[in-house]
């Protein structure tokens, strides 16, 4: 499985970002061919800053969203649509500058897998 991260950091008018992230960008996102699901973190806290006790907790970025696809192959047929290239143009017109975007493989271990076998881990790694 493949995920793409993307990363919205703090908005100087918060609401903005969220209008353009809930209104525009996430029900274009919902309807890429082969995105299997979204998955929306509306950001509230820096743990690093509550651990180190500093006064403001607002996070580095606002929202992360992560886009789902079966495979590399089916994230880039599903970018190559319509709605991929919509996602795409809009992000570079009006967030740019707000956005750290990555993709990669999804590895999933359960606690149990890994106390039945710890070395799973090493071999993940190395594959």
């Amino acid at each position: 499985m493949v995920k793409v991260v993307t990363l919205f950091y703090q908005a100087e008018e918060p609401n903005v970002l969220d209008d353009y992230y809930y209104n525009h960008y996430l029900p274009m996102v919902l309807r890429i061919p082969g995105l299997i699901k979204v998955e929306t973190n509306q950001m509230y806290t820096d743990m690093k800053k509550v651990l180190l006790r500093d006064t403001d907790l607002t996070p580095m970025y606002q929202i992360i969203s992560e886009m789902y696809f079966k495979d590399l192959s089916s994230f880039e047929e599903g970018f190559k649509t319509e709605e991929g290239e919509y996602i795409a143009n809009s992000a570079i017109k009006v967030a740019w500058d707000l956005i750290t975007c990555v993709i990669g493989d999804v590895t999933i271990v359960t606690p149990e897998e890994f106390e039945n076998n710890p070395g799973i881990i090493r071999r993940l790694h190395r594959s």
